[in-house]
């Protein structure tokens, strides 16, 4: 298994972008720009251009200026509704806030994976140590 379909098998696991960064000793952006693929595609809109502006705009405008799943009017962002973000047609998008949109992409956990993700401490089994073995063991590091 390469660096980069470990990165993708420990987002897909629940860690973060910032865990998996420390572990890698890169910068956060760096890592979600390889697990996303940014820059492979190049249909991205470039976001210093009117095009991007115009859409989001169109899009927030036509939702009424607020979240389409909580109703908040604060820190709004545009969703890619199929998960394809070169697919741009208004249909495909959706406001929402960030929070909801953070909801949107954090990865659903069954109770017991919840539970396992979520222990922290006691006798030095820390989620980073837990992170770092597992990583270590998969690359042979």
């Amino acid at each position: 298994m390469n660096r980069l379909e470990n990165m993708i098998r420990l987002k897909q696991q629940g860690y973060s972008y910032a865990e998996i960064a420390g572990l890698y000793k890169i910068s956060r952006q760096r890592v979600h720009q390889l697990i996303s693929g940014y820059g492979k595609n190049l249909k991205h809109i470039n976001r210093h251009n009117g095009q991007y502006w115009k859409i989001r705009n169109s899009v927030i405008k036509r939702d009424g200026g607020k979240c389409q799943k909580c109703g908040s009017k604060e820190k709004l962002v545009v969703h890619h509704i199929n998960g394809n973000d070169t697919d741009n047609s208004l249909s495909n998008l959706i406001t929402i806030c960030n929070k909801c949109h953070l909801d949107l992409h954090r990865p659903k956990l069954t109770t017991k994976q919840y539970s396992d993700f979520g222990k922290l401490g006691g006798r030095g089994n820390t989620r980073e140590k837990r992170l770092e073995s597992e990583v270590t063991t998969r690359e042979g590091i």
